[in-house]
């Protein structure tokens, strides 16, 4: 055998053999991934799921929810009629929210918190509570629900719908609107409240993403007798 053949066959052995390991690291890195990710669910009550039900007179409609909170970003513009230009109709979205109570505490709905300070949110239109001509109107069905279907109990769920609307007499323009769902904790002691409090400022203190709700409530109690800034 010539040392040309020889060393030919040298060459594609030495090949196959590369190849062969490379192929089979490959195919060990393929096999060896596996096993399960767990993902930490934190302790609270807070949004899972905002979806939507139902809407009329809007030419667009947008709606999220901040991870991890009880707060609904909302983005709505009504239609113009072209029957009647003078006098719009109302706009008006249903969205049903889900909440779940991860703590061994019981909840119950308090209200909603109208984030008014953010640039780009209404800029001076109010919120109102209610539907009116001459507002933006955020209506949840657990406002006047009994006080035992406003409560979320330790584990469990509870699914409302919230409608926002756009009152006749306002412009035709991008309206949002930052809602937080207020629940509270149901206590029976001084004790039980007091443990509570705690508790709940020690979360938004750990959570910089809470951090503008705390700054705007605190600015909103300001009576303006004195300087003041929550910063």
């Amino acid at each position: 055998m010539t040392k040309k053949i020889k060393a030919l066959i040298c060459a594609a052995l030495s090949f196959m053999f590369c190849f062969t390991m490379i192929g089979y690291s490959a195919l060990s890195d393929t096999l060896t991934i596996g096993g399960k990710v767990t993902v930490s669910i934190p302790e609270g009550l807070f949004i899972t799921d905002v979806s939507f039900v139902s809407s009329s007179n809007l030419d667009s409609q947008e709606v999220s929810f901040v991870k991890h909170s009880t707060t609904v970003e909302a983005k709505i513009n009504r239609r113009v009629t072209t029957w009647r230009p003078s006098q719009s109709a109302v706009g008006s979205v249903t969205y049903s929210v889900t909440v779940f109570n991860n703590t061994d505490l019981e909840y119950a709905y308090r209200g909603l918190y109208y984030q008014n300070s953010l640039d780009g949110y209404n800029g001076n239109q109010s919120v109102s509570t209610s539907n009116g001509n001459n507002s933006i109107g955020v209506v949840c069905s657990l406002a006047n629900a009994s006080a035992a279907n406003k409560i979320v109990a330790p584990g469990g769920s509870l699914t409302f719908q919230v409608t926002y609307t756009i009152g006749r007499n306002l412009s035709d323009v991008d309206y949002k609107t930052l809602i937080n769902y207020q629940f509270g904790i149901n206590v029976e002691t001084e004790e039980e409240a007091r443990e509570a409090v705690y508790s709940k400022f020690a979360d938004v203190l750990n959570t910089p993403s809470t951090y503008e709700t705390l700054i705007d409530a605190l600015d909103n109690k300001f009576d303006g007798t004195q300087e003041w800034t929550s910063n």
